[in-house]
């Protein structure tokens, strides 16, 4: 197994799987790192129990708790998560967390138990997990009283047994009878149950509506010949609109959608009621279903959504059908557009336009749940949509139900959604892999943008629905997740987003973040650093560290667009960034680092007059011992640069710093840079943009044997220090091992010398939780110019002892006390890599000794 762990394939099992022996063999410090390593590289559930139970043996009881909330929420259905809930109290649903285990059929029989005594506890006297496959009634009942009924309906015929308990089913203990069950039934795809059983004098009574299971002929189709000519548009269309929950999404839906029929005589619609609990939703629903181009369908239950479709279906059967959410805002025009697009090509299925939400269709974070813009954005961005691409068309994996069009040819060879996926999640993918199967295409219409909510039906039971639809899908349609693995990284809309990002009107005031990309990740929480205000819509623009990098993206840190503009650097006209800042209403500009920004970048804001302020993060710039530029620019350049209508070649920073009102450091460490850059612009104000300081606290007294490493981003020199240290730590045995605290550009390797483990990356909040786990006894800081600011808090948070390359002459002092100063190991920057490993080395076997002693 520890030969796994270094294989890429299989180090995050690996990880999992020595994670789970080091909790059984009580080594639950090991058992943490290793499963806290599996969460920073994908939080699963699996990886987040273990790392709670790990926390749990150490103490932490809160981090454990929440930790074991992630996991539920990681993946409501897993058996072992929600037993773990039952066992510990959780304040979480537990009576959903037991129905949960009840519902899952790999769920160990002490989970059952567990299930079904906290459901006893809540009053439940007839608890069943049945599965129907088309032909029988498969599963087990537990129960309360004497002999249970089961009886079965279906429009296909009726069948009624008699269970007697079975005395030796372990269910039994909880309620008091138990059985398993395996009844010829007969009923086509769907039966509703009914179990009744008699408890002293009351009978308890509970209804379970199944569909067959279908997972055979789908799967196993052979595609069919598509039309080889396009027929025309059919000018009747149908729009299907299931109605549940959410009225105001509702009656806005609505409203545009009977303003499209007003304005075509052509469309068709059909409201289906699904037994909605909101009266107003209902009531709504009468009043739309007395106009003569609409039908309305009540169901008498829940149905779900596909089979809500497939009754609307059944009453259209001829036909082109937009497959319509009750939350989604239609803009003018757009149902016909839809259909120009569907027609575009004779093999094309189905269509859907771009919006908000709607996974691959999502704008402008494409796979994500966009808030929805305002009605007004709504209109903008669809006439930009509308005015670029007409009907043009992308290809997609399958299409999604929110405003789904299906043209009549495709609904002539899959007439009917799959009812497998019960009350929904992933029907709408099913039926469209279905028709793919079958030769037919799918496609995002790029002229049509139309606003979409997001369902709220299912609220919290959402993730649990979704996760146990897709694994069906999965067991359906197998090479599905690597098609749209495959679609994801090669983002063929990005152009599209990119060509209305810049077409979009920006009429909100903006901050300007001006960094190289590999420092934007590093500057969390602007508004606490005081460079921000609260409120402050910020756009980050940023560059490829290298010098000779042409291009920059622009991205709102809010999640709003822009979040995939590029440029080319010195681009001039009217796609030029400097063009597009110019539309801008730029409140400030805040250069990080600028020295090192290419000339071609800052001549982008030469044009911008508003204050600026720079934010020093290099400790080393303007150090005469260091290879880089200095922090410096002439008075007379900045005088002559005020005048002068062009720039010269040379010397882009004067124009682009005009008007520089603040100078920041990070940390203390950056003070002489600070110094260089107020010679530079005298009428700049200095204060510090450093994190908020962590809170002191007290450690538990315990033997801290290892050697934290800080590396707040990924960085080829703290790889290269650390596996300098590994190899001289592995004669002597001293660290045991050194932790890497943060990334690494090459974890396994380092992994390889069962010297050094690596966390991953940490956010800001954890540091100290991690530092104390870990049983870290002295922190390093192999970065030589970068982190300092982190050192600084966590040198005062734990008060252990720092070592770390010290470009301030002494200045630089990251303790509260002098007698902890003291322990500290101040590096010459220019010092080589060799002579750094033996001098903390030293350092830290001197720390070490008195804990060895203990």
């Amino acid at each position: 197994m520890t030969s796994a762990l270094h294989d890429p394939d299989r180090h995050a099992d690996a990880l999992l799987a020595l994670a789970a022996r080091a909790l059984r063999a009580r080594d639950f410090t090991a058992a943490f790192m290793l499963s806290d390593r599996r969460c920073r590289l994908d939080p699963n559930a699996a990886a987040l129990l273990l790392r709670s139970l790990a926390s749990r043996r150490l103490g932490r009881m809160a981090d454990a708790d929440m930790d074991l909330r992630q996991a539920s929420e990681a993946d409501p259905t897993d058996a072992d998560v929600n037993f773990e809930i039952l066992r510990r109290g959780l304040s979480v649903d537990k009576t959903e967390a037991a129905w949960s285990i009840v519902r899952n059929p790999r769920a160990k029989e002490a989970a059952r138990l567990a299930a079904l005594a906290a459901l006893g506890e809540t009053g439940e006297r007839i608890v069943a997990d049945l599965h129907y496959d088309g032909a029988r009634i498969l599963g087990w009942a537990a129960w309360s009283g004497g002999p249970l009924s089961l009886t079965a309906d279906s429009a296909l015929g009726h069948v009624e047994r008699a269970l007697a308990p079975d005395p030796r089913e372990p269910l039994a203990r909880p309620l008091g009878a138990a059985a398993r069950i395996n009844i010829a039934a007969p009923l086509g795809e769907s039966c509703a149950i009914r179990l009744r059983a008699q408890e002293r004098e009351q009978e308890r009574e509970a209804t379970i509506h199944l569909v067959a299971d279908g997972k055979s002929r789908a799967a196993n189709a052979r595609p069919s010949p598509v039309a080889p000519r396009a027929p025309a548009p059919s000018r009747t269309l149908t729009i299907v609109v299931p109605l549940y929950e959410d009225f105001a999404a509702t009656k806005l839906c609505l409203r545009a959608l009977y303003r499209e029929c007003a304005a075509d005589a052509e469309l068709r619609v059909v409201l289906v009621d699904d037994a909605s609990p909101n009266p107003a939703i209902s009531r709504l629903a009468r009043e739309h279903g007395e106009r003569a181009d609409t039908r309305l369908i009540v169901n008498e239950r829940n149905l779900g959504y596909a089979a809500s479709v497939n009754k609307a279906l059944a009453c259209c059967p001829d036909g082109d059908v937009v497959l319509l959410n009750a939350d989604v805002y239609l803009t003018r025009g757009a149902l016909r557009r839809l259909a120009q697009a569907a027609y575009s090509a004779p093999d094309i299925a189905t269509a859907i336009p771009l919006t908000n939400n709607a996974e691959f269709a999502s704008f402008p974070v494409p796979g994500a749940s966009n808030p929805m813009p305002d009605v007004g954005r709504i209109d903008e961005l669809d006439a930009i949509a509308s005015d670029m691409f007409g009907a043009s068309a992308v290809d997609i994996p399958s299409g999604v139900g929110f405003c789904l069009l299906v043209k009549a040819a495709a609904r002539a060879q899959a007439p009917r959604f799959n009812l497998a996926y019960a009350r929904g999640y992933f029907e709408d993918v099913d039926y469209c892999l279905r028709l793919a199967q079958a030769g037919w295409r799918h496609v995002v219409a790029t002229g049509v943008f139309v606003g979409h909510e997001g369902s709220r039906s299912f609220k919290d039971k959402k993730r649990e629905l979704a996760l146990r639809n897709f694994t069906l899908l999965k067991s359906r349609f197998p090479d599905y997740p690597a098609r749209l693995d495959a679609f994801v990284r090669a983002d063929p809309l990005r152009p599209t987003r990119m060509a209305i990002e810049a077409r979009l009107s920006y009429a909100d005031p903006v901050v300007l973040l001006v960094a190289p990309a590999q420092r934007i990740d590093r500057l969390q929480d602007l508004t606490s650093r005081g460079l921000t205000q609260d409120g402050d819509r910020v756009l980050q623009i940023s560059w490829e560290p290298s010098r000779h990098s042409e291009k920059m993206s622009v991205r709102d840190l809010s999640g709003a667009a822009p979040q995939s503009l590029e440029f080319e650097a010195g681009r001039n006209g009217s796609g030029s960034l400097a063009a597009f800042l110019q539309r801008l209403r730029v409140r400030k500009c805040i250069f990080v680092d600028p020295v090192v920004a290419p000339a071609a970048v800052l001549r982008e804001f030469a044009g911008i007059d508003s204050p600026k302020d720079l934010l020093v993060t290099d400790p080393a710039l303007g150090d005469p011992r260091r290879d880089a530029p200095a922090l410096v620019v002439s008075e007379s350049a900045l005088a002559a640069a005020a005048d002068a209508p062009t720039l010269c070649d040379d010397d882009p920073w004067p124009m682009a710093l005009r008007r520089v009102d603040r100078v920041l450091i990070e940390d203390s460490m950056c003070l002489l840079s600070a110094a260089w850059a107020l010679q530079s612009f005298p009428g700049a104000r200095f204060a510090s943009a450093a994190a908020p300081a962590c809170a002191r606290w007290v450690r538990k007294p315990k033997r801290r044997l290892r050697l934290g490493v800080l590396t707040p981003f990924a960085s080829a020199e703290t790889d290269s220090l650390v596996a300098g240290l590994a190899r001289h730590s592995r004669d002597i045995a001293l660290f045991s091992p050194i932790v890497l605290c943060g990334d690494s550009f090459n974890a396994l390797a380092l992994m390889a010398s069962f010297t050094v483990h690596v966390t991953g990356a940490i956010a800001e909040e954890e540091w100290d939780r991690l530092i104390d786990l870990m049983d870290i006894g002295a922190l390093v800081l192999a970065n030589r110019s970068n982190g300092f600011g982190l050192l600084e808090r966590l040198a005062v948070a734990t008060s252990l002892p720092v070592a770390y390359f010290d470009w301030s002459g002494g200045v630089f002092s990251p303790a509260s006390r002098m007698d902890e100063a003291s322990r500290n190991l101040a590096l010459d920057p220019m010092l080589g890599e060799a002579e750094a490993c033996r001098a903390i080395d030293a350092w830290f076997r001197r720390e070490l000794k008195p804990r060895l002693r203990c």
